[in-house]
């Protein structure tokens, strides 16, 4: 897919081959069902499909069941979630995104294994983001709101940005850059600061 918009309202599901990839270059996804959604997109062999911008605005809830061979959840563009809407997968064993990943109002992400943030990572309103493994955030970590993010640990290149009120929980912070401005609710066990 190269061009247009695909607005799925029901579930998407994609049995590809190993020469023709569910691959969305240039062509936004929008989960907009207003009853629980599921993805499916199974690929054999090496390579693995993906999403360019993937928007989920479906409040009811959206599953990723199975995503490619190797697991991993591809985006190459933006990934964003509306408010109140939710994505979570059991399957997942991570999730990377190349553009702007953004957590509106209400909004949640159960991500399983690690989530790798390429462009700025945004938790607004009352948004969260559970992660069961590392997050590594290569631009500015910003948390708005009474945000919260969960992670076993995270890696932040850039800066960390924490209102009044939002909630950082991991066992380990590695800060490579630049010193982080957390608010009070800083739940963190080590703090390793270099660079």
């Amino acid at each position: 897919f190269t061009h247009g918009v695909i607005r799925a309202r029901g579930d998407l599901t994609a049995a590809t081959s190993t020469q023709n990839p569910f691959r969305c270059h240039g062509t936004a996804v929008i989960l907009d069902g207003i009853s629980p959604q599921n993805v499916s997109l199974a690929r054999g062999g090496a390579g693995d499909a993906y999403f360019d911008d993937l928007t989920i605005t479906n409040t009811a809830g959206v599953t990723f069941s199975t995503v490619y061979a190797s697991g991993r959840l591809y985006v190459t563009g933006d990934l964003t979630l509306a408010d109140g809407s939710s994505m979570t997968s059991s399957t997942i064993i991570g999730t990377e995104v190349l553009g702007l990943t953004t957590l509106n109002d209400g909004a949640s992400f159960n991500a399983p294994g690690i989530f790798i943030a390429h462009g700025a990572l945004a938790l607004n309103g009352s948004a969260t983001l559970d992660i069961t493994g590392r997050l590594t955030a290569n631009q500015a970590l910003q948390m708005a709101g009474t945000s919260a993010l969960t992670a076993a640990d995270v890696t932040l290149q850039t800066t960390l940005a924490m209102a009044p009120g939002t909630t950082l929980s991991a066992d380990e912070v590695q800060v490579l850059t630049a010193v982080p401005r957390p608010s009070p609710n800083y739940n963190v066990n080590t703090t390793l600061i270099s660079g």
